[in-house]
């Protein structure tokens, strides 16, 4: 399955439309890609970059902003944030997670320096390998990592999120 940017306009078979409902954008969860063309200039999508993407869906939503209710954006009680992120949905049910994630952190910023993780040569490969690492560790039975007395399943997570972010930088670059 390809996650690809298409106009409202254009017909997709073989897919599952995600709409952004920003004007004429949507994104679409495509199964079957062996007769579709993927997006160009012609249709607007120079860059295929997902992240390229999402800024331009996000541009295109804030041109035709909603409140999710209905209400006119100048009448009391408007909030245009239809189709908006919804933060506190992760911030808010994850704060036990999140805090065992940021314990991980400042033990790896007093171990070593803070913001260090940024600069680790090969960073992506390295944060996968100390993922595993605390993966197999915790396949086995081994709860906490030795050396900071945390939840390996902490440790993974915050590699993962390292990993993530990294990714995403780089792919900000392109």
């Amino acid at each position: 399955m390809r996650y690809l940017p298409w106009k409202t306009s254009n017909a997709v078979p073989n897919a599952e439309v995600i709409d952004f409902k920003g004007e004429g954008m949507q994104l679409v969860k495509l199964t079957d890609t062996s007769d579709i063309n993927a997006p160009n200039a012609e249709d607007g999508f120079e860059d295929q970059n997902p992240l390229k993407f999402l800024e331009t869906a996000q541009q295109e939503m804030s041109h035709h902003e909603t409140d999710p209710n209905g209400v006119h954006q100048h009448a009391p009680g408007a909030k245009l944030d239809a189709g908006k992120l919804r933060v506190g949905l992760v911030l808010g049910n994850f704060s036990r997670a999140l805090l065992a994630v940021c314990a991980v952190g400042t033990f790896g910023a007093n171990k070593y320096t803070d913001h260090g993780w940024l600069s680790v040569i090969d960073g992506i490969n390295r944060y996968s390998d100390a993922f595993f690492r605390h993966y197999l560790a915790r396949m086995g039975g081994e709860e906490m990592a030795e050396d900071s007395g945390l939840l390996h399943l902490a440790h993974e997570a915050w590699n993962a999120l390292a990993q993530l972010e990294l990714y995403l930088r780089e792919q900000e670059k392109k």
